[in-house]
């Protein structure tokens, strides 16, 4: 049984107070919410995983919604490291893209430019 009950038409939605349309959304997120909830990567759900499994959600990532703090944090996870990874390679995308052809002194982009400019 839906709390929200029948959500309007679109077209009714335009017609809406303000104050009506935030309470409205705030109810179909609540219920959203509700039907993800068992979607949510948990320890029950990590527990079915294959042996040796990594755990990969890019950022940001809403903890405790679509994740646990103990999957995100768990020594199986590889969020922060993708999140780091993925950051690198804008920092050495970029410059390539507005056309800067010279590799950038920090050690850890040199791989990423050289492989870009070449």
């Amino acid at each position: 049984m839906s709390v929200v009950g029948p959500l309007p038409s679109p077209e009714s939605l335009s017609r809406l107070p303000p104050t009506a349309k935030r309470i409205l959304d705030a109810a179909k997120t609540n219920e959203l919410c509700r039907v993800l909830r068992s979607y949510q990567v948990n320890e029950e759900l990590w527990a079915h995983a294959k042996l040796g499994a990594k755990f990969m959600r890019c950022l940001p990532a809403v903890r405790g919604e679509e994740m646990t703090d103990v999957i995100i944090d768990a020594s199986f996870s590889i969020v922060l490291d993708a999140a780091e990874n993925r950051k690198q390679f804008q920092e050495a995308l970029l410059p390539a893209l507005i056309g800067i052809d010279e590799v950038p002194p920090d050690p850890e982009l040199q791989p990423i430019a050289r492989a870009l400019l070449d």
